[in-house]
């Protein structure tokens, strides 16, 4: 009886040691459960789940209500639970919560939950226009489609029809058109759809309306300031017709302005003083304007081109003045070479009248 009773004692005080070790260990803090595959998901789609602990080494379990899902055992504090083609099977409320490897299961608390609802339709892309959308006839549209999905495909539409399609796939699109005119004018749309798995289109983009300005390029002229050398007054004009309100001046084809003037009320033009290094003869210059139509701004074409001619004026008064010297010089030794003439002849007279 005695080893019995020393078996089952050895036995009871080993449980209780492990019940007790287990008891006094605290849980391990709660993780963190997000949906990380976007905003919207849809049918057909993909479903992406991220569970963030606090600790390595463990492993990591997810949950739809009472149903698990195959637990992962990542080398970091992360664990990413991807689902493809999804489907109504896959709605529902997500928990996760990881534990400890080995005999001694320390376990976290559960996460925070999440509802995955799924939709028709992904939803509708973000479109930027630049520089706006109202452009001057002859420049360029850049419109930017973005949305926070990978892998799409960005359609662009025109009045209702498809008018463009950018690739390769991601989650932006740029439709850059070149040379606008008048009859790139209309409303627009940009929509996207998914490039693998079932076709998921998105919602379709707010409309937004292209409007296309002609406006006249300026004229520019300058003249050199009297008495400063390398110092110049550029002017450059608008038609009449028009409410400018800024003025830029560009050197020798830069895309930047050189500098830029603000347009006086009830003034077409503006003055730009140019003196220094950006004064130097052969220095090519253009100007433009900038108005103000259905709040926003839009900027003219450049105006033909004029260049800085050398100025010849200062040397060309000191040549005339050496000429005059010189011309007087030569008058001084002509007048003097004829007075002397004149003394030899009266001097040759006299003599010959005293000799007779």
């Amino acid at each position: 009886m005695w080893p019995v009773f020393t078996s089952n004692l050895f036995f009871s005080c080993f449980f209780l040691d492990r019940w007790s070790l287990v008891s006094l260990q605290k849980p391990f803090p709660k993780p963190s459960l997000r949906i990380t595959s976007g905003s919207v998901t849809v049918r057909g789609g993909n479903l992406t789940l991220t569970c963030t602990g606090s600790r390595t080494d463990v492993v990591f379990a997810l949950y739809r209500g009472e149903r698990s899902f195959p637990a992962q055992e990542p080398p970091g504090t992360e664990a990413v639970f991807h689902f493809t083609d999804v489907n109504t099977g896959h709605e529902g409320r997500y928990h996760c919560l990881y534990y400890s490897k080995g005999t001694l299961r320390i376990q976290s608390e559960p996460s925070n939950s999440v509802e995955v609802t799924l939709r028709d339709s992904y939803p509708k892309p973000l479109v930027k226009l630049i520089p706006g959308s109202v452009v001057r006839q002859g420049g360029s549209l850049t419109i930017h489609c973005t949305t926070e999905y990978h892998d799409m495909r960005f359609i662009l539409f025109r009045k209702g029809r498809l008018h463009r399609q950018e690739g390769p796939p991601g989650n932006e699109a740029v439709f850059v058109i070149s040379g606008i005119q008048q009859a790139d004018e209309g409303p627009y749309q940009c929509r996207y759809h998914s490039q693998s798995g079932p076709v998921v289109w998105s919602e379709a983009s707010d409309d937004f309306q292209i409007r296309v300005l002609d406006l006249p390029r300026p004229s520019i002229s300058y003249v050199a300031v009297q008495g400063v050398e390398g110092d110049y007054r550029f002017n450059c004009s608008a038609p009449q017709n028009m409410t400018v309100r800024r003025f830029f001046l560009y050197k020798d084809g830069a895309q930047a302005p050189l500098t830029d003037r603000t347009s006086l009320s009830g003034s077409y033009g503006v003055t730009f003083p140019i003196s220094g290094e950006n004064a130097r003869a052969g220095t090519e210059y253009r100007c433009s304007y900038q108005i103000l139509r259905s709040g926003e701004y839009v900027t003219s074409q450049l105006s033909d081109p004029i260049q800085i001619e050398k100025d010849f004026t200062q040397g060309n008064i000191v040549q005339i003045v050496l000429a005059a010297v010189v011309l007087l010089i030569i008058l001084v030794i002509l007048t003097e070479h004829l007075h002397s003439n004149k003394r030899d002849g009266n001097r040759t007279r006299t003599k010959h009248y005293q000799n007779d």
